[in-house]
């Protein structure tokens, strides 16, 4: 769940690249409005679901992917983990000693690009 009440605004100040992390958010079923360049109203409960493919944007927009990705039904694919990793060393390990299911894996195959990911599979709401 990404919120346990009705409606939160959020105020993002000067911070107009968090618009884009809400953006991903988007992408696991998380219902955001973004009302103007500066304020977003997450309504709630919802239900995450998980996604075949979101790319990490930066640092904080990334781990809040993971997170939202812990709690999400079903198996989420993050890409360029690289801005994750720069900010969060070993997180993969940390979350799961937690009980995390979390596999780092390479994709190959795009244009002799190589894109590392962590691969979530079913972990948080499993039985619901």
């Amino acid at each position: 769940m990404l919120s346990r009440t009705a409606a939160n605004l959020f105020w993002m100040g000067r911070h107009l690249e968090r618009a884009e992390t809400a953006a991903r958010l988007l992408d696991v079923g998380a219902r955001i409005t973004l009302c103007d360049p500066h304020r977003a109203l997450v309504q709630g409960p919802t239900r995450l679901i998980g996604s075949p493919y979101i790319s990490s944007p930066d640092i904080r927009a990334g781990m809040a992917l993971v997170l939202a990705a812990l709690a999400a039904k079903g198996e989420t694919r993050i890409s360029n983990i690289g801005q994750i990793d720069r900010g969060y060393e070993h997180v993969e390990q940390k979350l799961v000693s937690l009980g995390a299911h979390i596999q780092r894996v390479a994709i190959s195959g795009l244009d002799t690009v190589e894109i590392d990911q962590i691969h979530f599979e079913e972990y948080a709401n499993e039985g619901n």
